[in-house]
């Protein structure tokens, strides 16, 4: 299947089922109609809510490292129903959980983009702090600026371990250079995931 035959696949029932709805709303002449649907959807969302929020909740008692992205990722999908909805209550409950999360969430980390799951939903949670029970914007700022600075070394991940003279960085203190630069990344300006683990043995060919 070519790529043209896989869009087609895919983009035919979606059509369908577009064309299905926008018909079937067209043919209702009651705004009850209308209404009892916005009503069905507001509660399958509340509901689906609850179910991430317990989820969330719970993710820390598993591998922490592992948690700690998942719990990055949903918040945003939490703060964003928050935000809709205007739910205060929910919101101040959410808000008061991001605080007893963020210790956990700052330094359980163990790639890059990790820390940049939480600064994505840490900047949501910017834009509605208020909702979230927040005075003022700048606690949620000063946690993605926190953020930030543990992704900073993503464009730097081969220089600290090619040049850095101490661990956690095994380097060219412990490696002869010109072996070291055999490894040197085919093009620069790029990112790492993460940093390297440490080396028990320097490369030999």
């Amino acid at each position: 299947m070519n790529r043209r035959q896989f869009r087609l696949v895919f983009f035919i029932p979606i059509l369908v089922i577009l064309t299905f709805t926008l018909f079937s709303q067209g043919c209702s002449d009651s705004s009850t109609s209308s209404s009892s649907i916005n009503q069905e959807i507001a509660a399958a969302a509340k509901q689906a809510y609850q179910k991430l929020y317990e989820v969330w909740l719970t993710k820390n008692q598993q591998d922490v490292h592992a948690a700690m992205w998942y719990q990055g990722n949903a918040l945003d999908t939490l703060i964003d129903y928050i935000s809709i909805t205007g739910d205060k209550e929910a919101g101040v409950e959410l808000g008061n959980e991001i605080d007893l999360l963020w210790p956990g969430a700052i330094k359980e980390g163990r790639w890059f983009d990790d820390f940049g799951w939480w600064g994505i939903a840490i900047l949501n949670a910017a834009r509605n702090y208020e909702l979230l029970g927040k005075t003022s914007v700048d606690d949620y700022k000063n946690k993605a600026h926190e953020m930030l600075e543990k992704m900073v070394y993503a464009s730097q991940a081969w220089e600290l371990y090619r040049t850095h003279p101490s661990p956690p960085y095994q380097s060219a203190a412990a490696c002869d250079t010109d072996q070291w630069l055999a490894y040197a990344p085919r093009f620069e300006g790029g990112v790492w995931n993460s940093l390297y683990g440490t080396w028990e043995n320097c490369p030999t060919d």
